[in-house]
């Protein structure tokens, strides 16, 4: 980690504020894993639905995470949060750092959308429909108490405008 470069860039550079900038790396780093894999998981639901309408719609979540080729997907967007922590890209792509148990929660949840029922997998993975309100006061919230994040909140942003505001905006058959 690079605490130099966050030290620099805090206005007051006292112990405390060096513990909470490491304490959001790590968090940025351990989060930007869990991100990773999200494609994966989705992959693992797409391959298991039997109805072309469903794989229609569950594809574009892929493509929100991994981009499409002609704009930043969320892997990108949060790549560029790790990096306006301090940290440099590499790590993040190395997994350099991400705690074991981050890694074991991560593995368990990819485990259970691949092996428990098709609506237990498609349930747990639809966390957008409820975190609108919640991601706008996060967004708040990092920008009062960090502010030299401000250029790496793009992630968020993004999840507003992909989480549909109510499930038949989205989601075949609801």
């Amino acid at each position: 980690m690079r605490s130099a470069t966050i030290t620099g860039t805090l206005p007051r550079a006292d112990a405390r504020r060096q513990a909470h900038a490491r304490q959001l790396q790590a968090w940025a780093l351990n989060r930007y894993y869990y991100q990773s894999r999200i494609p994966i998981k989705d992959a693992a639901i797409l391959a298991r639905s039997e109805d072309p309408a469903f794989r229609q719609a569950w594809r574009k979540r892929i493509l929100d995470h991994d981009g499409d080729g002609t704009k930043p997907g969320g892997i990108e967007k949060w790549l560029r949060l790790v990096e306006a922590t301090g940290l440099i890209r590499e790590q993040a792509l190395r997994c350099d750092g991400i705690l074991p148990a981050t890694r074991y929660a991560v593995q368990a949840y990819v485990d259970f959308v691949s092996t428990r029922s098709h609506l237990e997998a498609v349930a747990s993975s639809l966390t957008e429909l409820f975190s609108r309100k919640l991601i706008t006061l996060r967004m708040d919230r990092l920008r009062e108490h960090y502010p030299w994040l401000s250029g790496g909140l793009d992630y968020f942003t993004g999840r507003l405008t992909q989480a549909p505001k109510t499930p038949s905006s989205r989601w075949p058959g609801s």
